[in-house]
């Protein structure tokens, strides 16, 4: 929303593949039920806003005619992601089972924004999610195991305003699917 009240709304979808660090520990509470709980770090930025669309503002509003007029850039990424999680197990066999994961999620966000009608601005933020999640663990043998995992993640909206009260808003959401493989220790 700039100055004079003009909304621009969109979305964007983006595709980012990143690799994760990720350390848990399973509590047997059965035979058949286990209690996991652990934490997730991604070590890289992942850019997930590209965005550039043309745009065209009043340069003043009592000349008739004046516009301004170019192409606004918006870039953010996703810095320090780490996320705390709890996931109930059915254990299937010795070497499989299903599990939910409910987990909370923060991350420091960076926008990078170029605009026309306004003042160009880098600004830091920090943004917080709950993640929830299905998924399968497969054993394959003592030592390794690979987990497949589909997840869902809302994030709080996160906001930056310029010096002159333009205002950019993002509210992120995460749709994934993730492929592990694991150490036990």
């Amino acid at each position: 929303t700039d100055p004079e009240g003009t909304k621009v709304t969109g979305s964007v979808n983006k595709s980012v593949q990143f690799p994760s660090l990720f350390l848990q520990y399973t509590h047997m509470i059965s035979d058949s039920i286990a209690v996991t709980v652990g934490a997730d770090y991604v070590p890289l930025d992942a850019e997930f806003v590209a965005e550039q669309k043309t745009d065209t503002d009043l340069v003043d509003k009592s000349a008739a005619g004046a516009t301004n007029s170019g192409t606004k850039k918006v870039n953010a990424e996703l810095q320090d992601h780490m996320t705390l999680y709890i996931q109930p197990t059915f254990i299937l066999s010795d070497a499989q089972s299903i599990y939910l994961s409910l987990g909370y999620s923060k991350a420091d966000v960076e926008a990078d924004v170029d605009l026309v009608t306004s003042t160009d601005f880098t600004k830091s933020d920090s943004l917080d999610g709950i993640r929830v999640g299905i998924g399968t663990q497969k054993y394959l043998n003592d030592a390794f195991f690979v987990r497949l995992e589909a997840q869902y993640a809302d994030y709080e909206e996160v906001s930056f305003t310029t010096s002159d009260s333009t205002k950019v808003t993002a509210e992120p959401e995460l749709l994934g699917a993730t492929a592990s493989l694991g150490i036990n220790f």
